[in-house]
């Protein structure tokens, strides 16, 4: 991990919109952040750490699953163990189609 103590200037480029968004100056007009880089940045880390390590144990999650828990359950329980959560979108996934569903439906 890096000891570098203030936060670096990044960007994200949305490529539809054609514009940066960013928290710095540096790439136009600054968006309010309630979490630094550096913050964010070492979330994201533990994030991929845990990903890595269910795959690696043999556990793959469909996160959209409701016996993980609400979006907000799983949230509440990925910040207190550090790591960054993002709802997934539900779009992508095999299971997108029976995320949710209860009872038999034959």
């Amino acid at each position: 991990m890096s000891t570098v103590s203030e936060d670096a200037p990044m960007s994200y480029y949305m490529l539809k919109q054609g514009e940066f968004a960013s928290t710095s100056k540096l790439f136009g007009a600054a968006l309010a952040s309630p979490a630094s880089s550096r913050s964010t940045w070492q979330r994201s880390v533990r994030a991929a750490e845990f990903s890595i390590s269910e795959v690696v144990g043999g556990r793959v999650l469909a996160a959209g699953r409701q016996e993980l828990g609400s979006s907000d359950e799983q949230r509440e329980t990925a910040t207190e163990d550090g790591r960054l959560y993002q709802k997934p979108p539900c779009n992508f996934c095999d299971f997108s189609a029976l995320c949710g569903l209860k009872g038999d439906l034959s």
